[in-house]
């Protein structure tokens, strides 16, 4: 018997800017350069990434210590699984595949 269970790890970055250097009116007025800012919002993304993988390791390794085989879902894979559980009663997508070439 098999069964399929899932577990979402919820992760909220933080929202309020923490560099110290920007005030408020530079904030709003742009008085920062563009790039640097585009690179500092770079450098974040990149550490709430590596701290959420971290997380998904954690519990992947809990699991595999209990004897829970586990895997991480791509997009097209939670999608989907999302999908099923909001529409029980369909059995697939009548989405065309467009991977296909002609």
């Amino acid at each position: 018997m098999n069964k399929k269970f899932f577990v979402v790890i919820p992760y909220q970055g933080t929202l309020l800017n923490t560099n110290k250097n920007d005030s408020f009116f530079s904030s709003i007025f742009g008085g920062s350069n563009k790039k640097n800012k585009f690179k500092k919002e770079v450098e974040r993304f990149e550490e709430q990434r590596s701290q959420i993988e971290q997380r998904i390791a954690i519990v992947q390794g809990g699991l595999r210590q209990i004897g829970i085989r586990s895997e991480k879902l791509n997009t097209e894979q939670a999608i989907e699984a999302y999908y099923s559980m909001f529409n029980p009663g369909e059995n697939h997508r009548n989405i065309p595949d467009l991977t296909k070439s002609q």
